[in-house]
């Protein structure tokens, strides 16, 4: 990738796909990374888990790190796509999007697989190598059929499921059951992540036994901005959330002039190699 002016970046942002999914009462905010969860399941009621995947939407095509993401909408968001063009796509074929989320999946690996090198390392080094863009494809229930024609959504899902380091592809499904209930599945080693979110619009993340103010984009108005596109919050709580999960506190401090270095200092990999992150 080349940034506007045709050269190399000297950095990305090392979290593109980083989005806000819900917030506590007093305002504390929840992300998940989804690149790093994979697949991330949207159960519970179908109307609340949409307005859910239209957030993730806007925040993906509003968010100042997430320039490099290329985003499917399937089977909804005509309306959102022209947030940011440059970004985000619409389509009703649920092949289709299958079919370019599993070769950007395949390429991804590929790539890992000859250069040894992971896409958080890529991304921190462009000049060494080409840096995977970041592909994110969001799924309404209605665009997946009752009896598929094909496994092109069942074998992508089991792929991102059974990964163990981040490829720059994520699938969101929104509003089925996926079988897994409200098991603790945690991201990158049991299969992805699942969250519901109940008709009142609260969101169940059983990983953390969590319950919050699930994000909420209803049908019809796309806003100019989403709510929490805004420069994140500082955190306040020394909780530690699973790979792919990370929180922020209440205060909103004013952001600087370049935010992507101040996104990676509050959102940083620990030990686990898996890439599990929280504030600081």
């Amino acid at each position: 990738m080349r940034d506007a002016g045709g050269g190399v970046p000297e950095c990305y942002a090392p979290y593109p796909t980083l989005v806000s999914v819900g917030h506590t009462p007093t305002g504390e905010q929840w992300l998940l990374d989804l690149e790093q969860v994979g697949f991330l399941s949207l159960t519970g009621d179908i109307d609340r888990c949409m307005d859910l995947a239209r957030f993730i939407a806007a925040e993906l095509a509003h968010n100042a790190w997430s320039d490099t993401v290329d985003v499917t909408l399937v089977g909804f968001g005509p309306e959102l796509a022209a947030l940011n063009p440059a970004r985000l796509t619409h389509t009703d074929n649920l092949h289709t999007a299958t079919a370019s989320a599993g070769r950007a999946l395949a390429d991804a690996r590929q790539d890992m697989d000859v250069t040894h090198r992971s896409v958080l390392d890529v991304r921190a080094t462009p000049a060494t190598g080409d840096v995977p863009a970041p592909h994110v494809t969001l799924i309404a229930p209605t665009a997946v059929p009752e009896d598929p024609a094909d496994d092109a959504l069942t074998a992508i899902a089991e792929q991102l499921r059974g990964q163990h380091e981040r490829s720059a592809v994520a699938v969101v499904l929104a509003g089925i059951d996926t079988g897994h209930g409200d098991g603790d599945v945690d991201a990158g080693t049991d299969g992805g992540v699942v969250v519901r979110v109940d008709r009142d619009g609260t969101l169940h993340l059983p990983a953390l036994g969590l319950r919050l103010i699930a994000q909420q984009l209803r049908g019809g108005r796309p806003p100019t901005s989403p709510r929490s596109s805004r420069w994140p919050p500082r955190p306040t709580t020394n909780r530690c959330p699973p790979p792919g999960v990370t929180n922020h506190g209440t205060t909103t401090p004013t952001p600087p002039a370049n935010p992507l270095p101040q996104l990676t200092t509050n959102t940083v990999a620990s030990n686990d190699p898996r890439g599990s992150s929280r504030g600081r």
